[in-house]
């Protein structure tokens, strides 16, 4: 056992990534990745050579094809419903949607289009050159952007544990960590900021240890490296504090020393200010955007930029507080995400699992053989650059996202933290340890087990369904039974209104429903016992513009229950006669135990005559408290 420190930590690496990137890909979907598909039409338009945001009416976002978002259409409803799953057919067949530019409409990615070219440059480049290739499918392209993506990662983390001087173990370690590979395997921007911040900080240790002087070309591609993760995301600059541990004797005089040190800090504040006035440029809060688009597009409806920075600015100690209460209030949820959090953050291992991990990561950091270590003088400014990193970080989420005078930042999730943490864990390092031989047999069994957990967590909450009963039918509007109401296809369901339908328009057969001034209610369908957690789904095609999805309840029973009202307008897209389709899921979050609960469609402007068509509608009942799912941290 003792010979298994002979083993390359960057060659392990490799074998260890690749497999478990292919675990990983089997068992997540497309798009799982928080807001991973804004992402991707942020690279699509890059792809086309669009760079910079498009503001458009009080909208901030781009032109998105047809094929694009009917690709992404029933991913979406996977991850924004914690209950809602898929299956491998659907995900094949997802391959037979070929890609066209064509009818393309105007989409809101208002958290996205800011992000510069830098941190979509894997996956625009393999959305490109996929395009170019006739009779390609949308799922193609996306899949040849997560695999390029993933490959661009692979290989600069290989160089990352190459590169560092020391920690070597402790780096692969901390890389192979689920929430590390699950990043990787996905169209987010944070994979390129996470490649070029590793990249940085063993850069600097490399430069901060060797033997010989540092050159110009050290100088230049310390310079690059910093710009590019300003490009990436600005917030991380705080890393740049990380170059102080270059001792003067590295250079060939201490003229040299203080003219580069002045010239690097320099350009990170000129290319901070610079990318930070830009995107600034294009920023819109939530009561200034457009209120036809601004719902649940990824915008904090209570954040305000300038009123928020404002309050920093008038209150000294805000901002100190903030940071404070930011690192106690919410530890565990970053702290565990940042070892595993997958999904919209709805699946998370057990507290059991990352404090060990933990742990674990600390075990090697003692154990491992290094030759050399950063002197401990030096040591702080590890923790500087971190906190530096995380104030900046914390500052960001605060002004863009948090409601005005909050007392600490809600959204600081553990993926934010994988270009800090691991200068934490340096701090462990020794050259000291007598127990050389223990880390590489401890990252290999603990990278086996954490990886097996997670797949454990991740496979049934997008392959198996659990609910124990379905209600479920459809109704073409091509029957009605002698009390007028629609014939659907459960024999003892039976829809209101059928005496107001028309043969002017169909979207299949000859007969659709209408609303006019005499009719706003359409294809009702009453129904009992609805309750808290059940999830509900309605389809169906529109001709015209106002129509509505509904479905709404009447809370009876016990004191806690409520009404509630839920309705969804969107057009998905149209279709060659017109017809546009509507889709909507929806949880009952509300515990209304109803005894009278309808579904119905609505036109809520009576002066507009429209038609509806091929309804579809289920509810999938769950056993036990829905909502408070056995994937929230335990």
């Amino acid at each position: 056992m003792r010979n298994w420190y002979k083993i390359k930590p960057e060659y392990f690496f490799l074998v260890i990534a690749l497999f478990f990137e292919w675990r990983f890909n089997k068992v997540t979907p497309p798009f799982q990745v928080p807001d991973e598909f804004n992402h991707f039409y942020k690279a699509y338009k890059i792809s086309q050579g669009e760079f910079l945001p498009i503001q458009e009416n009080k909208r901030l976002g781009g032109t998105i094809p047809w094929s694009v978002r009917e690709f992404i259409r029933p991913f979406h409803k996977v991850a924004t419903n914690i209950k809602y799953t898929t299956s491998d057919a659907e995900i094949n067949g997802s391959f037979d949607l070929k890609f066209s530019d064509r009818d393309s409409v105007f989409l809101d990615f208002p958290n996205t289009a800011v992000y510069s070219a830098v941190s979509y440059a894997p996956q625009a480049l393999a959305l490109y050159i996929t395009k170019q290739f006739k009779d390609v499918s949308t799922a193609r392209m996306y899949y040849n952007g997560r695999y390029l993506t993933f490959l661009i990662w692979l290989v600069a983390m290989f160089f990352v544990i190459r590169m560092i001087p020391f920690g070597k173990w402790l780096m692969t370690l901390v890389v192979l960590l689920p929430m590390n590979i699950y990043m990787a395997n996905s169209f987010s921007a944070d994979t390129m900021t996470n490649i070029i911040s590793l990249l940085f900080i063993s850069f600097v240790l490399k430069l901060s240890l060797q033997e010989k002087k540092i050159t110009y070309w050290s100088i230049v591609a310390l310079l690059l490296l910093i710009v590019l993760l300003v490009l990436a995301k600005v917030v991380y600059v705080g890393l740049i504090v990380l170059l102080l541990v270059i001792p003067p004797k590295q250079f060939a005089n201490m003229y040299l020393y203080a003219s580069s040190m002045l010239f690097l800090f320099l350009a990170a504040f000129i290319a901070t200010n610079s990318w930070s006035s830009t995107i600034l440029e294009f920023y819109l809060p939530y009561l200034d955007y457009n209120p036809d688009f601004r719902n649940g597009i990824c915008l904090s409806n209570c954040a305000n930029y300038g009123i928020q920075k404002q309050l920093l600015l008038d209150h000294k100690w805000y901002f100190v507080n903030l940071i404070y209460r930011t690192i106690l209030d919410h530890p565990v949820t970053y702290l565990s995400s940042y070892i595993g959090g997958f999904g919209s953050m709805d699946l998370y291992l057990p507290r059991t699992i990352t404090g060990s991990a933990y742990a674990i990561i600390i075990l090697v950091a003692l154990t491992e053989k290094n030759e050399k270590v950063t002197p401990w003088q030096f040591k702080p400014l590890f923790v500087v650059a971190a906190l530096a990193a995380f104030a900046l970080l914390s500052l960001s989420q605060h002004l863009t996202w948090d409601c005005v005078g909050e007392d600490a930042v809600d959204l600081i999730q553990g993926r934010y933290l994988i270009p800090m943490m691991p200068l934490l864990f340096l701090l462990f390092s020794n050259t000291f340890s007598k127990y050389y031989w223990i880390a590489p047999p401890i990252v290999l069994l603990s990278v086996m087990f954490l990886h097996r957990a997670s797949c454990q967590i991740i496979y049934p909450r997008y392959f198996k369904d659990s609910y124990y009963e379905k209600i479920e039918f459809s109704c073409d509007a091509e029957k009605i039974n002698e009390k007028n109401e629609y014939i659907t296809t459960n024999d003892s369901i039976f829809l209101e209104a059928g005496k107001f339908r028309s043969d002017s328009f169909a979207h299949s057969g000859k007969y659709s429903a209408f609303c006019n001034e005499w009719i706003q209610y359409q294809m009702s369908y009453r129904f009992k016992n609805l309750r808290y957690g059940d999830v509900v789904e309605m389809w169906g095609w529109q001709k015209g513009k106002t129509g509505e999805l509904v479905i709404s309840a009447h809370g009876k029973g016990s004191w806690d229950t409520v009404n509630f009202f839920f309705n969804s307008n969107a057009i998905h897209y149209r279709d060659e006669k017109g017809w546009g389709y509507m889709n909507a899921v929806f949880t009952v979050n509300r515990r209304c135990d109803s005894s009278d609960a309808i579904m119905f469609l609505w036109s809520p402007d009576s002066t507009k005559r429209i038609y509806f068509d091929d309804l579809k509608f289920s509810i999938k009942k769950y056993k036990g408290k829905y909502l408070d799912s056995v994937y929230i941290i335990p």
